[in-house]
């Protein structure tokens, strides 16, 4: 068991996925719907969005079998179209509030870069050298691999919704109603390469990120 991979993996997975949550949340209420918050989804507190075994048993296993890869989820927060505000395009509203959660990772995974960088450019951190480099090392790859995962267009992934978004009417609604073959999907991604498609585009986000700090810190 890699102890130094499991005390700052967990930690850094459980705040990821928290943060992607509340900001569904977040985004929902800017909409009007009132649901996450009156449930208390819209906070980075990660026991109101703790999923047992997405959150702790899996990436547990996968952490001590030695895989190398971190991954989990959380418990969905809710959303009520109906609830949002009169004069709402409920199509755009649903593909943004779905998008909130990758653009939180992102946004996290570029921050955990930039303080990793310059750490390391000011005062000579080497990201598996301490605590501190270690937790926002895992917190750029986390955030990396948890927002891409997610904008796979495969029902239930937010990537789906987002689709949804761009395509007319009658064709989002049956994207949304795939939702209820939500566990033969996620058969699917876990069973199959499918997860693959990920790959290509995150590095080429991470090598785009890289450069951007590069410049920012050096």
């Amino acid at each position: 068991m890699d102890w130094t991979m499991l005390a700052v993996g967990i930690p850094a997975l459980l705040l990821s996925v928290s943060a992607h949550e509340a900001a569904h949340g977040w985004a929902a209420d800017r909409y009007g719907d009132p649901t996450a918050r009156e449930l208390g989804r819209l906070t980075l507190n990660p026991i109101k969005h703790l999923d047992p075994f997405m959150s702790v048993i899996l990436p547990f296993i996968l952490i001590v079998s030695g895989s190398g890869i971190i991954f989990g989820g959380a418990k969905p927060v809710p959303f009520s179209p109906h609830r949002m505000r009169p004069g709402t395009n409920i199509k755009k509203a649903i593909m943004w509030v779905a998008a909130a959660g990758p653009i939180s990772n992102f946004i996290m995974a570029f921050v955990s870069l930039f303080l990793l960088e310059t750490l390391r450019a000011r005062l000579g951190y080497q990201s598996t050298q301490s605590f501190v480099g270690g937790f926002l090392k895992a917190m750029y790859q986390i955030n990396l691999v948890l927002g891409m995962f997610n904008l796979l267009p495969i029902p239930p992934l937010d990537g789906a919704k987002v689709l949804a978004g761009f395509l007319p009417d009658p064709l989002a609604i049956k994207m949304y109603q795939l939702e209820r073959y939500a566990m033969v999907f996620f058969l699917l991604i876990i069973l199959t390469p499918v997860s693959k498609l990920i790959f290509g585009p995150m590095n080429l986000l991470d090598r785009g990120f890289r450069v951007l700090v590069s410049g920012l810190v050096w």
